[in-house]
């Protein structure tokens, strides 16, 4: 994850919250660390120590109100600079003149709690978000056949706040970028039935698809670069997921600039 992205804690005890409104976050460029509970928030709000926390006051057990208690400083600042995120109308008259930056109401327009985000991160000398690409510039074709590193790369990408989704085969990563061409294709070198570099190859032949940039990671040691096709921009030889993170961002802002 890009630690240089201003990171927010949500904290909700409705499942439905964290996912909708975590998500939007993430689209805008936040780095989102979720809670359910005010425990878990506090244990997060310790080993994160997030730019913002945007926090339930009515949760079961203990509160929100619980959690503003164990981030109050003694001299009376909160650790963290926090919004109210309620369904409750008429907290912004009861936390007039208290310790938090604001209230949000959870039925208010959406883009007003993005507003409120970002005045308060201006507020406390915090960077906005630079929003990540949108739409097919921002998304991620993968190709892997293993379903446990295809998992975690797509969930690399969405922490990252783009939208990535995995193939196990390269005929349906092929007929998936024909359908919607995206911003990049990453894929392994050996996959069933084909290598990424036929697959590249068949991509750029295509008059929809023989721009979109693809990027190789291959650990099989078989891969030789002069047999690459011009559609592929980089190779990476048995890449961290930092580097394979930081090398498609590099690919997707090289395409957005061509």
């Amino acid at each position: 994850m890009n630690s240089s992205r201003p990171k927010i804690l949500l904290v909700d005890d409705d499942p439905s919250v964290l996912v909708t409104v975590g998500d939007l976050l993430e689209a805008e460029g936040f780095a989102v660390t979720r809670a359910a509970s005010t425990d878990e928030a506090l244990r997060s709000a310790g080993q994160k120590r997030p730019d913002l926390v945007i926090l339930d006051i009515g949760m079961p057990g203990k509160s929100g109100m619980a959690f503003l208690k164990e981030i109050t400083l003694p001299t009376r600042k909160l650790k963290f600079p926090v919004l109210v995120f309620t369904a409750r109308s008429g907290m912004d008259e009861f936390f007039d003149g208290q310790l938090v930056d604001g209230v949000v109401i959870k039925t208010a327009d959406p883009t007003i709690l993005l507003k409120e985000a970002n005045r308060v991160l201006a507020r406390h000398g915090r960077p906005r978000p630079a929003r990540p690409p949108s739409g097919a510039a921002g998304r991620i074709l993968i190709a892997e056949d293993e379903k446990a590193v295809g998992e975690r790369l797509v969930r690399l990408f969405n922490e990252a706040g783009l939208q990535a989704a995995c193939l196990a085969a390269g005929d349906a990563l092929v007929e998936a970028a024909v359908r919607q061409p995206p911003g990049v294709i990453l894929a392994k070198f050996i996959l069933p039935g084909a290598n990424a570099s036929l697959i590249a190859s068949m991509l750029g032949s295509l008059p929809s698809t023989r721009r979109i940039p693809i990027v190789i990671y291959d650990d099989s040691g078989m891969l030789r670069d002069k047999d690459l096709p011009p559609n592929v921009k980089r190779v990476l030889q048995r890449a961290s997921d930092a580097l394979v993170l930081s090398t498609v961002t590099e690919v997707l802002a090289e395409a957005a600039k061509s």
